[in-house]
């Protein structure tokens, strides 16, 4: 996550990754095996790891951020982490379609959304789940970090001599604004609002401005202790909301923001223990290297489930929801080849690809001149 002899790699928060990634793999599994009840409990609140990626990129990227950077090659060097495996989705989504009529993961997308989501500028545009969502739906989340990373060279530096604590009331005043807004959007029906608040990066900027001045606390010294307490922060609210209100008269706007300050803290909390206690079950090389793949298992798994839904669910459908070992062990196998692939992909394709991307764009003289030659080492 950081240039080497910069700053410290904390891979307890690279190891996190991975589960959050896992939580919204289960989610999507839900709408196939629906039957499964730890499916379906997880379905409830997994995709909320959505929440917990943008806290973590600003948390990450502020915390390696170097200001000798200038904006074009900032963003440069960012899009080499996720623009390769997201165009080879999008590609093998379209062949795939072309041979067979049907999309992998998501919408059946239209020419000039399809322009769009090459463009990786899909989730700019609102009102629209058959652009955002189209071919490889998961891609969404990559506009709004397209959308982080082109205002992350700004508002960073701002961020670099804060103290500890600094801004807090204009971050729980912001929460709270959000939160009124919600509410209300809510009570009216505003769902084109509501709509907007969960997909449009200009909102979501709130999670990553939120984990950038969190990790620039932990620089300054700011620590949250307890891991128990965040997680009991972040789940918590969650779950007794789930308890309390109907899945159909539910809030997904709410949720999110019931969950971010709890995320936030286990994000901080983790970063904290690592620099000042050393090692937690977190540092496991298994783990680590579980959470180093943990994107590529973000980007591929809606595309095997749609394989997985035709070539398996669907011939085998009366023995599949009529047999709950045929069911359980389908699904396990589902989760499994998903992990499998992914650590494949990051080895073979996107830690490779971008190592020579980068080593391209460090030869250019202008990309050079904009410091970004030395990124060269940063790690996947």
């Amino acid at each position: 996550m950081a240039p080497r002899g910069r700053v410290k790699n904390l891979d307890a928060l690279t190891s996190l990754r991975f589960f959050a990634a896992l939580f919204v793999v289960v989610t999507h599994l839900a709408a196939v095996s629906g039957n499964l009840g730890v499916v379906e409990l997880i379905s409830q609140t997994g995709w909320l790891g959505v929440s917990f990626f943008f806290i973590l990129s600003g948390f990450v990227l502020m915390w390696s951020f170097d200001q000798g950077i200038g904006p074009a090659a900032y963003v440069l060097r960012r899009l080499t982490r996720i623009y390769p495996l997201h165009f080879v989705c999008l590609v093998l989504s379209l062949l795939f379609f072309l041979q067979t009529g049907k999309a992998l993961g998501g919408y059946v997308g239209t020419a000039p959304g399809t322009i769009a989501n090459f463009l990786l500028i899909h989730s700019w545009i609102p009102g629209h789940p058959d652009i955002r969502q189209a071919w490889n739906g998961v891609s969404w989340t990559l506009s709004c970090e397209f959308f982080f990373y082109i205002m992350a060279p700004f508002c960073f530096p701002a961020f670099a001599g804060i103290g500890r604590g600094k801004y807090f009331l204009s971050v729980a005043a912001l929460w709270l604004g959000l939160s009124g807004f919600v509410l209300l959007a809510d009570s009216r029906n505003w769902h084109a609002a509501l709509d907007f608040y969960i997909y449009n990066p200009l909102p979501r900027s709130y999670e990553f401005v939120l984990g950038a001045i969190g990790a620039q606390w932990v620089k300054a010294g700011f620590r949250f202790r307890s891991t128990i307490s965040a997680l009991a922060a972040m789940m918590l609210p969650v779950l007794l909301y789930c308890i309390a209100v109907p899945e159909p008269s539910r809030s997904g706007a709410l949720m999110n923001l019931m969950f971010i300050p709890g995320a936030f803290l286990l994000i901080v909390a983790t970063a904290g223990n690592e620099i000042d206690r050393g090692k937690s079950f977190l540092y496991r090389r298994g783990f680590v290297q579980l959470g180093e793949a943990s994107f590529a298992l973000y980007m591929t798994h809606a595309m095997l489930l749609g394989l997985f839904l035709i070539f398996i669910v669907l011939p085998l459908r009366h023995q599949f929801y009529t047999s709950l070992p045929l069911e359980v062990s389908l699904s396990v196998m589902f989760i499994l080849v998903c992990v499998g692939v992914s650590i494949l992909v990051h080895r073979f394709f996107e830690f490779p690809v971008r190592r020579k991307l980068l080593k391209i764009l460090a030869g250019n003289t202008k990309f050079q001149a904009a410091g970004g030659a030395e990124m060269v080492e940063e790690k996947v």
